[in-house]
């Protein structure tokens, strides 16, 4: 129980490391927000966008990232970041499975007639699902 306990303590620090708030970042034009994508949550419609990260235990910086885009000219609406996890546990449930999680982060384009040509991202074909999505963070555009 200790041991799992420890892990989910190490995956919280870790997803704060690797998404810390730049507050320039969202006093102009995001607003940041945590939300459980397990519990009836609804996406918004449009075309989404996944980051191919390489490997399981690979982070992204998420305001760095939608900074990159809109450099190129891509203005993120919404984007979702789960991090690594290194096992799953539901709020209140008290276990943890054994189920390593490699980190998700989605974007939904302000302009649905705009795409991501970069190699680093595929369209999804289907509705928008993140294993283990219960502490998702979110950034929408104002």
């Amino acid at each position: 129980m200790k041991k799992y306990l420890i892990l989910i303590i190490l995956s919280f620090i870790f997803f704060l490391q690797h998404c810390e708030s730049n507050p320039e970042f969202y006093s102009s034009s995001y607003s940041k927000s945590t939300v459980n994508t397990m519990d009836n949550y609804q996406f918004p419609t449009g075309t989404y966008f996944k980051y191919n990260f390489s490997s399981l235990s690979e982070t992204i910086d998420c305001e760095n990232e939608i900074e990159r885009l809109k450099e190129e000219s891509v203005v993120v609406k919404q984007a979702w970041y789960r991090s690594p996890l290194y096992g799953c546990s539901p709020p209140g449930s008290g276990w943890t499975t054994n189920t390593m999680y490699g980190a998700v982060f989605l974007v939904l384009l302000e302009n649905p007639n705009d795409s991501i040509s970069d190699e680093k991202y595929s369209t999804l074909t289907y509705a928008p699902n993140i294993g283990c999505g219960y502490e998702v963070t979110t950034y929408k555009l104002k």
